[in-house]
């Protein structure tokens, strides 16, 4: 109504030249939102692009990471391999393990924890007649651990069976503690934190190896574990 009235006051040729700017008008303003509604489709699909490319090279790295652990991670476990086949002839070159008739007394704890909960009197174990001993000391000689750590680079260790449920004591080691000695004395509990069966003493209590990362003192290590069996198969 208002703009019938405004035109009402306008000639002819006025009132055409007006119609005709309107139409411009509303043209370029339908163009210019036009342009920026395809400007936005344009941006939104170059966006989607370039997402697009930087997930799948994110992907391609990922993978080559996953790839690269996993292959270093089977080129270490057969190096363990031979690692515990060689232990295995160094106790056998040694003159084998035996149990002897005297006992000796260890004060023991928990590798998890670190708690002293109990003192064990076990038989000395032995290493071809010779007792591997009650060393804690990195600069005192410990047999066959010592030769497996100085020939091949790796942290060594034999355990003895403390009891029925198969807690497993560090009688001979070249695992440190935080303060740096031998962490013997040290045990291997049948049950973890959580009272569920340690996989490691469940596998070697079996009779069968065990393979994989396993909670060692204070840190995790890549592991292979073996058990040692007397004349009896105990």
């Amino acid at each position: 109504m208002f703009l019938t009235e405004f035109l009402k006051d306008f000639n002819l040729r006025v009132k055409v030249s007006l119609l005709g700017i309107g139409g411009v008008l509303i043209t370029a303003a339908a163009l210019v939102s036009l342009a920026v509604w395809q400007s936005g489709q344009y941006n939104w699909l170059a966006q989607s692009e370039v997402d697009q490319l930087a997930n799948a090279d994110l992907n391609h790295i990922a993978q080559g990471v996953y790839n690269l652990v996993k292959t270093e991670n089977e080129a270490v476990q057969q190096q363990l391999n031979g690692d515990i086949n060689f232990l295995r002839h160094l106790i056998t070159s040694a003159g084998g393990i035996t149990l002897s008739n005297e006992t000796v007394l260890w004060n023991v704890s928990n590798q998890f924890n670190g708690v002293s909960t109990a003192e064990a009197r076990l038989p000395k174990m032995l290493a071809g007649g010779r007792w591997l001993g009650m060393n804690d000391d990195p600069g005192t000689e410990t047999p066959v651990v010592d030769v497996m750590e100085k020939l091949c680079g790796e942290t060594a260790t034999i355990f003895q069976r403390m009891n029925a449920r198969g807690d497993m004591l560090r009688v001979a080691t070249t695992v440190k503690t935080t303060g740096g000695r031998r962490a013997i004395g040290t045990y291997i509990p049948a049950a973890g934190p959580d009272g569920s069966p340690n996989p490691v003493i469940a596998a070697v209590m079996n009779g069968t190896p065990y393979r994989g990362n396993a909670f060692v003192v204070n840190m995790k290590y890549l592991t292979a574990y073996e058990p040692l069996k007397d004349g009896a198969g105990e």
